[in-house]
């Protein structure tokens, strides 16, 4: 399997890392991130001008523009099976998601006819979602639950959460 990763937290964000190291036991994972944070970019697109992205290895991309743009460009450049967007540090849910770049981002390969994933959670502690993170996945893929006429979108908990 092959994937395209993104967020909008930008290519230096822990969850996007940890999102890489989880997706390796599945198949190819090909990074095209924003070069900074680009929380709240919603559906923003670059229409009037070049996209540009530096190659940081052969399978990592920091691209200058939005989550979606690098959806855009990813998806224009890769053989793909499908999108994953994240790991967001924050909740997506509710009217959040239309100003969330992570989500949007999955929308986006959606509409370009790839299966799409938009993963996110709230933490203090961006290592306390990893394992959750790492068994959701794994469900997710080992059934097929993602589809390119849907975008499935993920919060997971805390997961120290603990019970009064």
């Amino acid at each position: 399997m092959r994937f395209l990763i993104t967020n909008d937290d930008g290519i230096d964000a822990l969850g996007i890392k940890m999102l890489r190291t989880i997706l390796e036991e599945y198949g190819e994972v090909v990074t095209y991130s924003p070069n900074i944070e680009r929380s709240g970019a919603g559906s923003c697109a670059t229409f009037f001008s070049e996209i540009k992205a530096s190659k940081i290895n052969e399978l990592e991309y920091k691209v200058y523009g939005t989550p979606v743009d690098c959806v855009a460009l990813g998806l224009s450049r890769e053989n793909i099976d499908l999108v994953v967007s994240g790991i967001n540090q924050g909740f997506n849910q509710s009217n959040d998601t239309f100003y969330s770049g992570t989500f949007n981002a999955a929308v986006h390969a959606a509409m370009m006819g790839v299966p799409s994933v938009a993963i996110s959670a709230q933490w203090p502690n961006i290592m306390d979602s990893f394992d959750m993170a790492k068994e959701s996945l794994k469900f997710i893929i080992d059934n097929k639950l993602y589809s390119n006429e849907y975008v499935l979108n993920v919060n997971l908990p805390l997961s120290s959460y603990k019970k009064a």
